[in-house]
Parts: structure tokens; C-alpha cells; sequence
């Protein structure tokens, strides 16, 4: 018989709508939470009503919001924008276990991070919000040129690591 790896031992990572999506869903189904989500450049707004949208425009190359509202009404194959399950920020987020929000300063998701981190924390969910100066979309992924590439993950593994259980 193999090893059944237990649930808090578990860490879900990567984009932020998708990982409280995840947990939302997680908990709905009655199981065990993971020991702790991971939001790198969180997504959880698919109206982009978020003022950064277009405030930090010209800053963020990666993210506009005609492309990530296209990208929305694609995903969303006419369902409503305001589905827990698509915008987190509007589901009830009681009972998720802790998470770490990432985001860069010029990022045009900025406002999704902040409404993320009011939404959980409102719902007595630990979040760890970190605000990386200069940053854009998902810094992470230029760690080799980039040393705050490496410290975010750096930063995001320790959280995980912090969160283990046994």
C-alpha cells in the first residue's frame, strides 16, 4: 500500500484566482483544506473594476485590461463575471487555510491583491500581503535576471515551508 500524503502538507501555488478557486471549491466538497495557498499576481476580478487597471497601465506590460477582459469573456463562456468560483473576491472565504498574496506595486492587478486580502482577511483567513516595489505581472518568472524574481520565490517557499504540518 503507498503513502497517502496528508492534506495540510499540501501547498497550492500559482495564479491567485486559481488557487483560492481551488480552495473554495476544496472546502465545498467537504475536504481538507491544504496547509496553505500561494497567490503569485492574483486575478480574481474578472469585471477589472480595479482603479490599477488603468492607473499603473503604462507600467505593466504584461497585464492591459482590453486583453485581460477579452481573456475573461473567453473563460467565462457567458457565465456571470461575479461567479465565486471565477472572481474570488466575490466568494465567502470562511474556513481557508492561510494564504500568501504577492504582488508588484506597478501592477495593474494591484487592486485585485488588495480586495483579495480584504475579502479573506474580513473572513478571518491569515494572509501574509506582500507589495514588491517596481514589480510587474508576475516578476517571478524573470528570477534569473531579476534578483526580486528570486527573493519572491525565496519569500513564498519559506511561507509554504512555515506552513507545513508534521
Amino acid at each position: 500500500m503507498g503513502r497517502r500524503l496528508k492534506p495540510d502538507r499540501i501547498a497550492i501555488a500559482g495564479g491567485g484566482g486559481l488557487v483560492v478557486a481551488a480552495m473554495v471549491a476544496i472546502r465545498d466538497a467537504g475536504l481538507p483544506q491544504p496547509g496553505c495557498g500561494w497567490c503569485i499576481s492574483p486575478w480574481v476580478d474578472m469585471e477589472a473594476a480595479g482603479e490599477t487597471m488603468t492607473s499603473r497601465s503604462a507600467a505593466d506590460p504584461m497585464v492591459q485590461k482590453p486583453g485581460i477582459l477579452d481573456m475573461a469573456r473567453l473563460y467565462l463562456n457567458g457565465a456571470d463575471p461575479r461567479s465565486p468560483l471565477a472572481s474570488p473576491i466575490h466568494a465567502d472565504l470562511r474556513g481557508l487555510a492561510p494564504l500568501l498574496i504577492q504582488v508588484g506595486a506597478s501592477e495593474t492587478l494591484l487592486d485585485d491583491a488588495l480586495a483579495l486580502a480584504k475579502v479573506a482577511g474580513a473572513a478571518d483567513v491569515y494572509v501574509d500581503l506582500q507589495i514588491w516595489p517596481e514589480m510587474v505581472h508576475v516578476w517571478h518568472l524573470f528570477h534569473p535576471e531579476l534578483k526580486a524574481g528570486g527573493r519572491a520565490i525565496d519569500s513564498g517557499g519559506a511561507f509554504v515551508w512555515e506552513r507545513r504540518a508534521g
